[in-house]
């Protein structure tokens, strides 16, 4: 490619970070491009750099949008900065007490998860302000320097401040906002992160992003200086890591962090994409162009210098909701991130199922240490205000992920009763399952895949990664032994175990919220989900799975199609009878007006408007979306959505709304997958398969693009791709559409 026409070329970017790969996808409106280059912990920025340097050989990098685990990984191993809680006083113990829900109805030992900051570092001010926003106790300026004295006291520079009913009064929480800036501590308020009631909370999402944004800001300075030019230097300078801690021995390993690791079926093959998470063999890095959906190796050299002339492209994050952000209010919201990655998966497949006819589908993404599902409607994911991660409640819209520990890498093993279990534990990155021969010795669904010829070594990644059968026939003949059982049906026990806990997953987001999964397609993505994909749909009823081209990239190629959005919520439960039609509208247009200053009207795709509803008495909501701001629509919505979850709408009971949101679209940027270039059949090559019931399949291999197009085949077939393999039993069919999606479908 000449230097003029990269000159010419821009290119809009996505980027997704791993643990030990970086995965891009670059297109100039016409042509997608993929760079996978091997990620470099503690400083995953750097990767983030090289591939935007490398993507150069296809044009000049305009736009970047980057979806990163830096939120993620810190919030989950408690590496957040050290945070001063300030609240109300009498309500310092809030973090630690909680709510009174018990996670595991039955348990006799319940361990709740520990605060994320310390208890020498909780405070408390006087002052009090009423449930209908008025001051009861005003707060004293002596109060605020005496608070500012104890927190400077304790060594800390960041401060959470959540008091009581500052929600609809911040005028406190302004006030010590004010005296913190003066000090030099920074400081998020609970009414601007979270304007919401249920102080608990507010305060756990508070404390959440105080805690968050020097690891954010930190990580995105870095990534801003050396797009820039201006690189930061490596571990040895940078100091505390900011991502995964399963990659390549940098850096400090008291820095390191793991969080999602990849350690199952590949993602990539050297000389098309990469490959998987957890599968490097050296430090080289790989480089693809796609075009017209071929795919053609340009180089795989060693990781290259940035150069000092790159010109930096525009950057945003891609934060929980889908939507992105500056680098500057990503800092600023750090806790808005923490399903950055897996949000660009759920992207990515919204679209994916668009482009194959589908409208509501079930994604899931398998990797190597975890399984993520979500729900899409009418092509639109559904997303929520009362998610947890690791114990932690955040109240910030984000995507309705679900996440369970069943992934390639996680190990088998027997509990205490002499059951079969799988995950949550697993072999991740390093050493990964005991077929790599990096020194893993514990039996892992990929070795049971490996045992039961679902994986074919010759076949690994393009057969550029070398893996071991008799390896994994070693590590699940132990686990055999202990069970009395031969190794086959161990391996097949292994994959119905992991699949019994990724069907609990999708019942979760489906028939427990009132989806019936027959209804739906499954789409597939991630490395190890074609393994298991169908196995699934059957234990569910759903009659299509999709297998997307791009599957082991998709999270990148979501960014590049992630619309703007904004979002504004107010609570109005205490305006009671206040809250009349004319109000209502007053409201809502009050929240519309504050997502126009974010995405102007010019701009806009779409708004859409909910509330939370309830009826009186009860302690919990349902979010229903609405068409028009009255009261008696916003009634007949409620109870729609009530009978549809509980099957019955109690008699007599007053309706309270609660909180109005106002979600605000911006037009998604225009993409399209091209067409696939079809390349004629290899010679027939089969190898045996050992299904769920024991009996032995004559599979045939072949490669995506052999699949003849808008033809259906027949399994039993082992679907080829660079970075994973689609297992396609007996009773079902594979048909490829011209842009290279793989719809299956089950023929009894």
């Amino acid at each position: 490619m000449s230097t003029l026409h990269s000159e010419q070329t821009s290119l809009r970017i996505g980027v997704d970070v791993g643990g030990t790969f970086t995965d891009l996808i670059a297109t100039d409106g016409v042509t997608l491009h993929v760079v996978k280059i091997p990620s470099t912990p503690p400083d995953f920025h750097r990767a983030v750099i090289e591939a935007v340097a490398l993507a150069g050989a296809f044009g000049t990098a305009a736009h970047l949008i980057h979806g990163s685990t830096v939120a993620t990984n810190a919030l989950l191993q408690r590496a957040g900065a050290p945070v001063a809680f300030i609240t109300t006083e009498g309500f310092r113990d809030m973090l630690l007490i909680g709510r009174q829900n018990r996670p595991s109805l039955y348990a006799l030992n319940i361990v709740r998860p520990k605060p994320l900051t310390d208890v020498q570092n909780w405070f408390t001010v006087r002052e009090r302000i009423s449930a209908f926003g008025e001051v009861v106790e005003p707060l004293a300026e002596a109060e605020v320097d005496r608070l500012i004295r104890d927190i400077q006291s304790r060594g800390l520079h960041h401060a959470a401040v959540c008091l009581l009913f500052s929600f609809i009064n911040p005028a406190h929480e302004q006030q010590i906002a004010r005296k913190c800036a003066a000090a030099g501590i920074s400081v998020s308020l609970s009414s601007e992160i979270l304007p919401e009631f249920r102080e608990y909370e507010r305060a756990s999402t508070t404390v959440i992003n105080a805690a968050m944004r020097p690891v954010v800001k930190e990580y995105l300075e870095a990534l801003s200086e050396g797009l820039a030019g201006e690189g930061r230097g490596d571990s040895e300078t940078r100091g505390r890591g900011t991502g995964d801690g399963g990659g390549d021995g940098r850096g400090d390993t008291g820095t390191r962090r793991r969080g999602k690791g990849d350690g199952g079926e590949g993602r990539g093959d050297t000389e098309t994409r990469g490959r998987r998470e957890g599968e490097t063999d050296d430090a080289d890095s790989a480089i693809v162009e796609e075009t017209a959906g071929s795919q053609a190796s340009l180089s795989a050299s060693p990781r290259p210098g940035v150069p000092a002339s790159l010109s930096p492209p525009s950057l945003q994050i891609l934060h929980s909701s889908g939507g992105t952000l500056s680098p500057h209010e990503a800092a600023q919201n750090a806790a808005r991130l923490v399903l950055s990655g897996p949000a660009g998966g759920v992207m990515g497949a919204a679209f994916a199922a668009m482009h194959a006819g589908f409208r509501d589908v079930i994604t899931y993404d398998m990797g190597g240490t975890s399984t993520d599902v979500a729900v899409i409607l009418d092509g639109r994911p559904q997303w929520t205000t009362s998610a947890a991660i690791d114990g932690l409640p955040i109240a910030l819209p984000m995507f309705d992920i679900h996440t369970v520990g069943a992934g390639g890498g996680s190990v088998a093993y027997l509990d205490a009763g002499g059951a079969l279990r799988v995950g949550a534990r697993s072999a991740g990155a390093i050493p990964g399952p005991a077929c790599y021969n990096r020194g893993g010795i514990e039996p892992t669904v990929t070795d049971a895949n490996l045992v039961l010829g679902r994986i074919v070594p010759g076949h690994f990644l393009g057969g550029k990664m070398s893996i071991e059968l008799s390896l994994a026939h070693s590590a699940i003949a132990n686990l055999a032994a202990a069970m009395s059982k031969s190794v086959i049906d161990t391996a097949l026990g292994i994959v119905k175990v992991a699949e019994a806990n990724m069907e609990h997953a999708i019942r979760a987001v489906t028939s427990r919220r009132g989806h019936d999964p027959r209804q739906f397609a499954l789409v597939s993505f991630g490395g190890a989900g074609g393994l298991h994909a169908c196995a699934l749909a059957e234990s569910l009823d759903i009659p299509r799975v999709l297998i997307p081209p791009y599957c082991g990239v998709l999270s990148a190629l979501g960014m590049l199609v992630a619309p703007p959005v904004a979002d504004a919520s107010r609570t109005v439960v205490h305006l009671g009878a206040i809250l009349d039609d004319e109000r209502l509208v007053a409201e809502f247009g009050s929240l519309s007006g504050q997502t126009i200053d974010v995405i102007p009207y010019e701009q806009t795709d779409r708004v859409e408007v909910f509330a939370d509803v309830r009826f009186r008495g009860q302690s919990h909501e349902i979010k229903v979306k609405i068409d028009r701001p009255n009261l008696s629509h916003i009634a007949e919505r409620f109870t729609a959505a009530y009978r549809a979850l509980y099957g019955g709408v109690p008699q007599g009971r007053a309706i309270e709304v609660v909180t109005l949101r106002v979600r605000r679209y911006g037009h998604a940027p225009p993409l399209r997958l091209p067409a696939i270039v079809a390349m004629e059949a290899r010679e027939n090559i089969a190898c045996d398969v050992v299904g769920d019931d024991g009996s032995t399949w004559r599979a045939r291999l072949i490669a995506r693009n052999e699949l003849p197009v808008s033809a259906a085949m027949p399994g039993p077939l082992l679907l080829i791709d660079p970075e994973a393999t689609t297992l396609i039993p007996p009773a079902w069919r594979a048909t490829m559409s011209e842009n290279g999606s793989v719809t299956l479908e089950r023929t009894i």
